[in-house]
């Protein structure tokens, strides 16, 4: 017999997470990630991410759902000068099967620097701090699998990786950041 798409149950937060976004005051936990370099056993945290969310610790994945405002800030550390491009901020999420290419169903870009109407690039040197509040859309428009062209709206689905599974959903916060020329950028 085959599936009835439509007669899945939708996914839905808990009642008590539901609706409620982010705001000043309520119980957020924050994560930091970091890339370090440096020689000579001297290494130094050069670039870290903070995102705030709804999970219970911050040894914990971000808990965020649809809707919900995506906030934290970009931090910088140059210890020497260096030419930057562009600082930009990316929130990616798609589908994958063992032996396919993504297909990414969420891109949200917003460029942390240099702001609207700033220089392209300069020589930077020292501590950077760049704030960001982004929202998770609650849907997303994308091509109907019956491949006619179609596009269709759909809710934003869960995270999903379960061990031997062949597909996972995925969602990433990625920050780039553009060096000058033969200069490699950093993701």
């Amino acid at each position: 017999m085959p599936l009835d798409a439509t007669a899945l149950p939708e996914y839905r937060p808990p009642a008590s997470r539901r609706g409620t976004l982010l705001r000043e005051g309520s119980n957020r936990t924050e994560h930091r990630y970091s890339l370090e370099r440096g020689s000579n056993g001297t290494k130094c945290k050069w670039l870290t991410l903070v995102v705030l969310s709804r999970a219970a610790s911050p040894s914990s994945l971000p808990l965020l759902y649809e809707g919900d405002a995506i906030e934290g800030r970009v931090e910088l550390h140059l210890e020497q000068a260096e030419t930057i491009k562009a600082v930009i901020l990316s929130v990616q999420a798609g589908t994958t099967a063992v032996g396919q290419e993504e297909a990414r169903f969420l891109t949200i870009q917003h460029t942390l620097w240099p702001a609207m109407g700033g220089q392209a690039s300069a020589r930077m040197k020292g501590p950077y701090y760049w704030p960001f509040n982004l929202t998770l859309p609650s849907s997303v428009v994308v091509p109907e699998p019956s491949g006619n062209g179609a596009k269709g709206e759909y809710r934003l689905p869960p995270s999903f990786s379960e061990r031997a599974s062949p597909a996972y959903i995925d969602y990433r916060i990625k920050v780039n950041v553009k060096r000058g020329m033969f200069k490699v950028d950093h993701p």
